[in-house]
């Protein structure tokens, strides 16, 4: 069988298998926690909005992060961005800051979908060997919400430093159809089809800010660390940015990465790359 998906996946035979999908009142518990978080930002970005005293930044981005991880299976699965990018189906990453005095309310959106279809053709072990066709399609969709508040512990004319805490929001979501038919034979074509999706919720306690590196130039940073529903979750982000009339471009490294706890389908996962920038104050 033929593949363009590109990824490499190793594996040790242990047999373990997934588990089954969450029971619908953990679904309801886990999306609650959404709109709640949702919620309560939308409600502090609208009380931001009616003090004229505070100042907004919106930022867009590309991460040309690829994605690692071990399944609970025990396989590796390695994907490098130019096989997401020749696969994805829609994406959005982007961010919004709202920032008064030394306060401020953070909201960073990270959201791909990526699809693959794949064909070709194998021999049954029956016989002489029976030549059978396969099909299958694969579609993932990955989101990660964090939202934060920050306090400004350190200001000055060449450098900030901010104490952030908040919380982050992971949710992965598989979904596997392959079909199989031997010859000419379609009574007796086999289909299959796999659902599985993990969800967490973390509380994060992090330091970021800026550091003036010229008239127009400065370079950025952040560091968070945090559990909760998962065993792990941490981020660092490191650049260089230059201001220009109208805004800011800026040049990072961002690592996000997160260690399950057991019974989960997956045992960790990683994306990492260059992350180019945009932003805009108002």
């Amino acid at each position: 069988m033929s593949s363009r998906s590109g990824c490499r996946c190793s594996t040790s035979g242990t047999g373990r298998h997934f588990p089954t999908s969450a029971p619908p009142a953990s679904i309801a518990v886990r999306s609650c926690r959404w709109w709640i978080g949702i919620g309560l930002l939308a409600a502090a970005f609208a009380a931001a909005a009616a003090d004229d005293d505070w100042g907004y930044t919106a930022t867009v981005y590309l991460w040309g992060a690829g994605i690692e991880g071990d399944t609970a299976a025990d396989n590796h699965v390695d994907v490098g961005f130019d096989t997401l990018i020749s696969n994805l189906d829609m994406a959005f990453m982007g961010s919004l800051e709202a920032r008064r005095s030394r306060w401020s309310l953070f909201a960073d959106v990270v959201y791909m979908d990526v699809s693959a279809s794949d064909s070709g053709s194998v021999k049954l072990p029956v016989g002489p060997g029976i030549p059978a066709r396969v099909d299958a399609d694969v579609a993932t969709k990955g989101t990660v919400l964090t939202l934060w508040a920050g306090y400004d512990l350190m200001s000055s004319e060449t450098a900030r430093v901010d104490l952030r805490a908040g919380v982050r929001y992971f949710n992965l979501a598989l979904d596997f159809a392959a079909q199989l038919q031997p010859g000419p034979l379609e009574a007796l074509a086999i289909e299959r089809s796999i659902h599985d999706s993990l969800s967490v919720w973390d509380g994060i306690l992090g330091l970021g800010g800026e550091v003036r590196l010229g008239e127009r130039w400065y370079g950025l940073y952040h560091v968070d660390v945090g559990s909760g529903e998962s065993r792990l979750t941490w981020q660092a982000q490191l650049g260089v940015g230059r201001a220009f009339d109208w805004g800011d471009v800026a040049l990072s490294y961002r690592h996000l990465e997160w260690d399950f706890k057991s019974g989960s389908a997956i045992d960790n996962v990683h994306f990492s790359g260059p992350l180019l920038s945009a932003r805009w104050h108002f």
